[in-house]
């Protein structure tokens, strides 16, 4: 038996662990389990968990649904699906998961993870992956896919490992577009460099992402040249037409889109992932060298309205 453990049920985990559910709920060879929490765990575990995407919709049991590692067990696969500034707490509860033969796959915003998880488990093999996707939590039990585009790229830079095409084919046949990449940190920044400028101006000026175009269209394009300083002065092999890719995956999102750092902030959330999205492209071009005063400006404004 294949042992598949989603970890946070939010907008990415719910979705794609929603098809992972579906897909095998019939077949003993496949074990899909939830970790999740709170109300959203007893809707899963009574009602089953709701995915929406327009007209469509469906309802999927997992085999499992816990908060509890120790229930949950080794397991084959982990998609860590938590917030960046969750994943140290996740990871210390999903110790009893994890042996060596666990592949884990973080699909968090940023591009730190990887890193932080084999500092903590050498032993396992973590992949580096980047999703694509407009998804949140509705209200408890239910998922909710907005966003026009889905996919899903992991992988080993430069490495292969038949653990990884296992994954890639139980993720495919569970209807997830999904690709496993040899030059996956060139994919994963490039996913960044959208990312970072869009969260952090979003956030600061409090609108969606075609707000942003229509009106604060300089500024984010700013951040976006500085984030792609930082990353050629980091080694990573960033393509001559890195800005002219972030602007057009910006311009692809539907314009009410927004960004869950964003709705963080609107909220007035506790926590929030401005460490990671904006504050490590500030660290990094002080460790190297590159000037970000666009970052820096938004930056200090954003750290004083936590």
């Amino acid at each position: 038996m294949i042992k598949v453990i989603v970890a946070g049920i939010g907008g990415v985990g719910g979705y794609f662990g929603g098809l992972l559910a579906r897909r095998y709920a019939e077949d003993e060879t496949v074990k899909i389990t939830f970790l999740a929490r709170g109300n959203h765990l007893e809707h899963i575990r009574a009602h089953g968990l709701k995915v929406i995407k327009g007209a469509t919709a469906f309802t999927a049991l997992p085999d499992f649904a816990t908060a509890d590692t120790q229930a949950a067990g080794p397991a084959d696969f982990i998609l860590v699906c938590t917030k960046t500034y969750d994943l140290g707490a996740l990871m210390r509860q999903l110790a009893p998961c994890i042996t060596p033969n666990t592949v884990i796959v973080p699909l968090q915003n940023g591009v730190e993870a990887p890193d932080k998880i084999r500092s903590l488990f050498p032993q396992a093999k973590t992949a580096e992956a980047c999703t694509y996707i407009v998804s949140h939590v509705k209200e408890a039990g239910i998922i909710e896919n907005t966003g026009t585009k889905e996919l899903l790229l992991f992988g080993l830079q430069d490495t292969e490992d038949e653990r990884l095409t296992v994954l890639e084919q139980l993720l495919g046949s569970a209807g997830i577009p999904v690709r496993l990449c040899p030059d996956i940190l060139r994919l994963v920044w490039e996913k960044f460099l959208f990312l970072s400028p869009t969260a952090t101006a979003t956030s600061y000026f409090g609108c969606s992402t075609g707000e942003l175009l229509h009106l604060h269209a300089e500024t984010t394009e700013q951040l976006i040249w500085e984030a792609i300083s930082v990353a050629k002065a980091n080694g990573i092999p960033v393509d001559v037409a890195a800005f002219d890719t972030a602007m057009q995956q910006l311009r692809s999102l539907p314009y009410g889109s927004t960004t869950s750092m964003q709705r963080d902030f609107r909220n007035g959330a506790a926590k929030t992932e401005l460490d990671a999205l904006t504050y490590y492209m500030i660290k990094l071009g002080r460790e190297y060298g590159i000037p970000t005063p666009m970052y820096d400006k938004l930056y200090e404004e954003l750290k004083n309205r936590l």
